[in-house]
């Protein structure tokens, strides 16, 4: 899906977002990469002592990540921050994505559809 954010590291620009698979507790991988397909920032993250909610995602808005989260916010890809988890030194944040997000072809139809369904389902 394209987008066009800035964070505090990145330009003002054109960027893509996609799901690039799944962690080991099989939450979403979320990358953004820039209009040559470079990888540009990882959007989320894994933590041991959590899991996101079905449709939801941990957001890495710290280093050299600050900004990105209400950067997807402003692009309609997530939604505003539900909960957060200490990690270390760092606060995690858990955003839902918005329904747009997950419908726009930067999942599978099979990926989108579960997580819509789970999260209309917890």
């Amino acid at each position: 899906m394209k987008i066009q954010i800035r964070t505090k590291y990145t330009p003002k620009g054109d960027y893509e977002i996609f799901n690039v698979g799944m962690y080991y507790d099989k939450s979403p991988a979320l990358k953004i990469f820039n209009m040559n397909g470079e990888p540009q920032l990882t959007v989320t993250v894994c933590i041991d002592h959590a899991k996101p909610a079905a449709g939801n995602v941990f957001v890495k808005d710290y280093s050299e990540n600050e900004g990105v989260m209400d950067a997807l916010i402003a692009a309609n890809i997530l939604k505003e921050a539900i909960g957060t988890h200490i990690s270390g030194f760092v606060t995690i944040y858990e955003c839902p994505m918005t329904t747009a997000f997950l419908k726009s072809g930067a999942y599978t139809a099979e990926e989108a559809d579960q997580a819509t369904t789970n999260a209309k389902t917890s």
